[in-house]
């Protein structure tokens, strides 16, 4: 039952068993447990304690000191957490040379017994047991609510390692819980047990499992998780179109690391004509002498072609997405793309539409109606831009403080290969016609803006002391985009992969936006993912009830504090227990979204206001169970004194920022999200005080450079 330690992705537990036995070990307790499970042998408070009786922590013993190199123990078993053999066993794992880390496994990560964990320094983290979404354990196991709640609070103190069973009768909502679980207290790597008594047998059972490796591989690549298979009862994944579904499954998990010397799967005489029955390890006898050799099939890659993105015509008939395609990223000359792909319209009877922040441009870009901003797209202001950035005089366009003029070109080579990837046809055909129009530094493009950023309306509910926005009393029409606009927008969405709604006021009050939400078929845009900034005021019940077609990435919630008094101040509003309230309702319903439960994100601007109450923010969203984006306040916003790297903020204050987050950052370490959303928070601040200077004088170091010649 050993854990891969060194990939993201699902693995067979016997491909890593020769590597990682020296680095990491599970060791199997029989002990009590409250729960009385039917497929588990720790029957209740009535079953077995110790491993073999007194002779189990002897072996524990033997099997420390013949494992030296020991970094990771995993105490699997019943509830080690309560069990009267859990301070033996912690006893002789601390009386070892260099005890590992250690994980103990326990169904309810909660109670007093967490603090007499706290003896034990090499105690590092918890595995957790989960079947369902809604089903318990057995029927004395706690609620999985229950469960996950516990789980975030104790992931303040340690690592929680989720352990998932996998069988037939929960293989569609399996992913769907591994995410949730995710989401609510995020973890790096988890456990998997495919647990045949689960599932219908027969046929029925290869069919149904297939989703649920599907699953946990896209979340395993979305989320950097590292899934470990704990058991072989189960058929191969070569069945029920699981090669077709996820192609990449093959590639990342029957082939690891290449096979053991002579080598051969030969568990069905199909093995003999797959190309992968020299690197499969996937081997049940049993399991194929029960049920019969025919419906299993070989699989046989199917024999990609790559294409370069040179290669395409965008006048030629056919189907793009026949072929993948590929471009390198060391052929695109400029070190920001954003004026080949993005618009940010920002403005309010008048819009200015630029590649990015206005902050970070030298030039001005010109000022249209908003219906009118779409044609902007190769303006002069624009194709000015791709100019200077494909010829390196991205000095004359960009301020000296843009990180992306610093980007460190790519090497060529195979690892500098980019794929081109696409859902429906309109979408991956303007995208192939894009990086081709990037790499021969084309400045009037034939392709449309594939990323759009707007702002409903100016007007806000809340009058913030660090922003610039209308404050809803002064409310005005003219601040508000309107019908016309959105229809205009709909006719880009074929083309679109992000719409990030934020900006200048609080979207979700504006009308024509709500509108637009509610009556716009997102289904027939596969490829386009929304992002909103929002206070979070508006997002009641009745609302997120009408949304869950859309297909929201993520939810950002901005509210800047911990607590009724710090959000008072903050916002100058008393809405802080309806923001809190819409949160909750919004966590607990996010598996109803049609597109895919999206992230919800709760923001900090760190500001003069409010810097002493990140502490309480970070454990606040600890116990929420979701996601955190700490954000440092920009020095050149509308209110310049509220920002600690500002010339004139009082002196101290920006050390004893730097401090605190220090400190937190100690007090996270294993909580990894959290810990880098911190490290860049201070890299931000010092970025900030730094760039001051940078924003006063242009350097004539390699920040300007000469202007290139442009190729013929």
């Amino acid at each position: 039952m050993s854990m891969a330690s060194d990939t993201s992705l699902l693995r067979s537990p016997v491909s890593s068993r020769r590597s990682q036995d020296a680095r990491e070990r599970s060791w199997v307790v029989r002990t009590t447990c409250g729960p009385a499970c039917s497929f588990c042998p720790h029957q209740g408070p009535e079953g077995r304690t110790g491993r073999d009786g007194d002779d189990g922590v002897a072996a524990l013993e033997r099997m420390l000191a013949e494992s030296p190199n020991l970094e990771r123990l995993f105490l699997i078993g019943g509830d080690l957490l309560r069990s009267p053999e859990r301070d033996r066993l912690l006893a002789a794992i601390a009386a070892s040379d260099a005890p590992p880390y250690v994980y103990l496994y326990t169904p309810l990560p909660e109670g007093p017994e967490l603090d007499a964990l706290a003896a034990w320094p090499f105690v590092r983290g918890l595995v957790v047991p989960f079947l369902h979404p809604t089903t318990p354990m057995s029927r004395r196991g706690p609620k999985p609510s229950r469960v996950i709640l516990a789980a975030a609070r104790a992931r303040e103190r340690f690592v929680i390692v989720p352990h998932l069973f996998l069988g037939g009768v929960n293989a569609e909502v399996l992913p769907d819980l591994a995410t949730a679980i995710h989401d609510r207290v995020p973890y790096a790597r988890a456990k998997v047990t495919v647990a045949r008594f689960l599932g219908p047998v027969g046929r029925r059972r290869l069919s149904d499992l297939a989703p649920a490796f599907v699953g946990l591989h896209d979340l395993a690549t979305a989320r950097g998780v590292q899934f470990s298979l704990e058991n072989h009862d189960h058929p191969p994944p070569c069945v029920a179109g699981l090669h077709a579904r996820a192609p990449s499954l093959y590639d990342k998990v029957l082939r690891p690391g290449g096979s053991p010397s002579g080598f051969r799967n030969t568990a069905l005489p199909q093995c003999e004509r797959c190309t992968l029955a020299t690197r499969c390890r996937w081997r049940n006898d049993a399991y194929v002498a029960e049920h019969g050799t025919g419906e299993f099939i070989p699989v046989v890659p199917e024999e990609v072609r790559w294409r370069h993105v040179s290669e395409f015509d965008p006048d030629a008939p056919g189907d793009v997405l026949a072929d993948r395609w590929f471009v390198r990223r060391s052929e695109i000359a400029s070190p920001c793309t954003l004026s080949w792909t993005s618009i940010e319209m920002m403005g309010q009877a008048r819009v200015t539409s630029q590649p990015c922040n206005l902050d970070y441009l030298k030039i001005e870009p010109h000022q249209t109606p908003p219906v009118d901003a779409f044609d902007s797209w190769n303006d002069q202001f624009f194709r000015r831009m791709r100019d200077h950035q494909h010829t390196g005089r991205n000095h004359v366009t960009c301020q000296p403080h843009c990180m992306r003029r610093h980007r460190a070109s790519l090497r060529d080579g195979d690892d500098d290969r980019m794929e081109i990837t696409g859902t429906a046809a309109p979408f991956l055909h303007n995208r192939l016609l894009n990086f081709k129009e990037q790499v021969e530094g084309a400045v009037t493009l034939r392709s449309k803006p594939q990323s759009l950023t707007i702002s409903p309306t100016w007007n806000c509910n809340y009058a913030c002391a660090f922003c610039h926005t209308t404050p809803v009393r002064e409310k005005n029409k003219h601040i508000e985009l309107g019908p016309d606009f959105y229809a205009r927008l709909r006719e880009h969405l074929p083309y679109m992969a992000e719409l990030n709604v934020s900006g200048a006021g609080e979207p979700l009050i504006s009308k024509h936006f709500k509108d637009f939400l509610e009556t716009t078929d997102f289904s027939a845009y596969p490829d386009l993912h929304l992002t909103i900034t929002t206070n979070g005021s508006p997002l009641q019940p009745k609302l997120v009830d009408r949304l869950y077609h859309v297909p929201f990435r993520g939810l950002i919630i901005s509210i800047n504090s911990a607590s009724a008094e710090a959000h008072a101040s903050v916002s100058q509003t008393g809405l802080w227990e309806r923001v809190i309230a819409n949160i909750d309702y919004l966590v607990s319903v996010r598996h109803k979204f049609a597109f895919g439960p999206p992230l919800v994100q709760l923001s900090f601007v760190l500001m003069r206001r409010n810097f002493r109450d990140l502490p309480a923010f970070i454990a606040m969203g600890e116990r929420e169970g979701v996601s955190l984006i700490l954000l440092a306040m920009e020095i050149d916003q509308h209110n310049k004194s509220e920002s600690l790297t500002w010339a004139d903020a009082p002196p101290g204050e920006l050390e004893e920022a730097l401090a605190m987050i220090d400190d937190l950052r100690r007090r996270y370490r294993r909580n990894l999200v959290t810990a880098q959303y911190l490290d860049t928070l201070k890299r931000s601040l010092l970025n900030q005080a730094e760039h001051q200077i940078l924003r006063l004088v242009e350097p004539t170091s390699t920040i300007a450079k000469a202007p290139a010649p442009r190729p013929a």
